[in-house]
């Protein structure tokens, strides 16, 4: 037996120890011990079931009568007062709600555009990114493809951008409706040319947000492809790590997504169901798998010797990380990052386009069917930070590639848009709230299980799969446990974070705020992935973690819950405690994605989409789940897995 393995088999024995301390010490005792969790968990099953359960009564009053509840809005407060009201009736302890700030709020406008030339007076469907300012009034401009990718690219356009509207990226290969999403993360609906990714690169596995930019977004960097930018040639999907990410590795760190079938690994007959990516000869793991990987703090220019393997056979392919896509700033995994590469170049961008007169940028949304997309945020932490200056804009795929098409007619054709937005900025700063109740334990008072979800949400619709269903889940398991009398050991804790779509922001500040508790925090569960049922809970690589689950989760079996998955799931609001500075087990719930491609920051996040049984069946997983942990004899450990990558990512948010 090696070293490693020898320390690996003497810390599980030493957890074994450390956890059944206080277990019943004879086989009666622990088979009676057992029964009565199993009925306990009986009791918080049949609780959640209709005609008791309330979770999808709470979420047609949030969806219908609330509606959509951005980040620093009046409807976000209106909910954070509504769901603290639920949680007093139903007997809940200590229910407050927890300030924290943003530096500059924003309200959406009205936005129209329209083709004028060609005249054929084509309307445009569109939506303003998240925090993105207004045009002051109506502006007629040529459509503009830009392929500026670095600073001495800029000056060609000196002079010539006057009112312009911006294209940065080709339009996206959408995946049709009727078609699966090949890479399992679609939440873009779409492929970006020059590697797939669009606006979902890498499934929903990166913390979202990002300032408006206007950017490409993942897979369509400029000089990806042939001439005009259209023909794909890059092997790989890769980026920056922003100033937003939360899960540990490096922000100047590169890490591998993806891999296409249409580039050398296509010619050499390899197929993306058995491709096995390697990083300079370090294995990361299957495609299928969407393994994330630092590579070293590599920068732009800096050449990686990437390997594609299947079964004996290997390929490999040296490229220089300035060909390879990237996915800059904080932008995020669905679309609307910013403009992708080196943040000090996207800010001398910023200001190239405000000096120049820009009228607005425009992104592919990247989804089918004229669904728009959602992102973006606030710059800065303090108020008098300077806000955006250009307009940045998600256009439908259809209106999108259409104006791609006009734009790269030859001189002296040319696009002209007639546009006009409206949002307009709160001055700050301003009160943002987290809504928190809690069952006090009746032991261990000063410990605590946490459940969790984001009641914000985008205001393009209803805010209903992304993330009603999740917050009005953990509402319903406060409900039942309240409801079963349950006198858990630790204190199981309820909260419904804010702030998530722009960067975890409400989650990131309870964590600064209840500093003091780190170390007494058992768990954290989070439900943040539509209205799909929960197939299992994400441990983050924390194998030491496995067979506990396993065995305290047994009875979950019969509503779904087959395995206890390893997997490391991005995106929401549990990576706020699992960053290594905290070391908080913080867990998500990995689901089906039901329809959440179509739903994901779109106009049709509506309470139709949601399926209600989904919603009961995730009640039952993480009331149970809570419950169990919150009854263990102490608190799970530490344990964390070696390196950035253990684990299989799946998506978020």
């Amino acid at each position: 037996m090696s070293r490693r393995l020898f320390v690996s088999a003497f810390a599980f024995a030493a957890l074994v120890v450390v956890l059944r301390a206080d277990t019943p010490t004879t086989p009666e005792a622990a088979a009676d011990s057992d029964a009565k969790a199993k009925a306990l968990d009986r009791k918080l099953m049949d609780e959640a079931k209709k005609p008791n359960s309330e979770v999808f009564k709470n979420l047609t009053y949030m969806c219908d009568f609330i509606g959509g509840r951005l980040t620093g809005s009046p409807a976000l407060k209106k909910a954070n007062d509504w769901t603290a009201e639920k949680m007093k009736e139903y007997g809940l302890e200590n229910v407050h709600l927890e300030p924290w700030e943003i530096p500059v709020g924003w309200e959406r406008g009205t936005v129209s555009a329209r083709i004028v030339e060609p005249d054929t007076g084509h309307p445009l469907t569109l939506a303003a990114a998240g925090w993105s300012p207004g045009t002051k009034g109506k502006i007629t401009g040529d459509v503009v493809i830009f392929r500026a990718s670095k600073r001495d690219e800029l000056a060609k356009y000196k002079g010539k951008l006057k009112d312009a509207i911006i294209l940065r990226a080709p339009p996206s290969d959408v995946i049709p409706v009727n078609v699966n999403d090949p890479t399992g993360g679609g939440l873009g609906g779409g492929r970006r040319r020059g590697g797939p990714g669009g606006p979902a690169a890498g499934g929903p596995g990166a913390p979202g947000g990002g300032a408006p930019g206007g950017g490409a977004p993942a897979g369509g960097a400029p000089g990806a492809g042939a001439p005009g930018g259209d023909a794909p040639r890059t092997i790989v999907s890769a980026g920056f790590r922003g100033e937003n990410e939360t899960d540990g590795i490096s922000t100047k760190g590169v890490r591998v997504v993806s891999v296409t079938e249409n580039g050398a690994a296509a010619k050499a007959g390899l197929k993306v169901d058995d491709i096995v990516l390697t990083v300079d000869d370090k294995p990361i793991g299957p495609y299928r798998e969407f393994m994330m990987t630092t590579a070293s703090d590599r920068k732009a220019g800096d050449k990686i010797k990437l390997g594609v393997e299947r079964g004996k056979e290997k390929l490999e392919v040296t490229v220089a990380l300035e060909s390879v896509t990237f996915n800059g700033g904080g932008g995020g995994a669905f679309g609307g990052g910013r403009f992708g590469g080196d943040p000090q170049f996207q800010q001398e961008l910023r200001d190239f386009f405000k000096a120049e007169g820009v009228a607005a940028t425009m992104q592919d949304a990247g989804k089918p069917q004229g669904l728009l997309n959602m992102t973006g945020g606030w710059r800065g932490r303090d108020r008098a930070a300077e806000q955006e200056s250009t307009p940045s804009l998600f256009v439908a795929h259809e209106d999108y590639a259409l104006l791609w098409r006009l734009a790269r007619r030859p001189e002296p054709a040319r696009t002209r848009v007639e546009l006009e937005v409206t949002n307009k900025f709160i001055p700050g700063p301003v009160a943002v709230y987290n809504t928190v109740g809690e069952i006090k334990g009746s032991e261990k008072p000063d410990e605590f299980v946490i459940l969790g979800a984001h009641l914000d949400s985008w205001d393009l619709a209803q805010g209903a799969t992304d993330n009603g269903t999740g917050s009005m889940v953990v509402l319903e398991c406060a409900r039942i446990l309240a409801k079963a009398g349950v006198k858990p050991k630790r204190t199981i804790r309820f909260a419904l974070f804010t702030g998530e779509e722009e960067g975890l922001y409400g989650s990131k500040a309870y964590v600064e705020r209840h500093k003091d508790e780190w170390s007494k925090i058992s768990m954290v569960l989070v439900h943040d992935t539509g209205t799909g049922p929960v197939t299992s809970i994400g441990l983050q690589g924390r194998s030491v973690l496995k067979p506990l689950f396993e065995k305290e989760l047994e009875s979950l079996k019969e509503v779904g819950v087959k395995e206890i998955s390893l997997a490391r799931q991005g995106g929401t609001d549990h990576l706020s405690f699992d960053d290594p500075k905290v070391n908080v087990p913080g867990f998500a719930c990995l689901q089906d994605m039901t329809e959440y491609r179509f739903t994901h920051h779109t106009q049709t996040d509506t309470i139709d989409k949601v399926h209600e049984d989904n919603l009961i069946q995730a009640a039952q997983i993480m009331s149970v789940a809570a419950m169990r942990v919150a009854n263990l004899p102490n608190l799970l450990p530490r344990d964390r897995p070696a390196g950035p990558g253990a684990g299989r990512r799946q998506g978020g948010n």
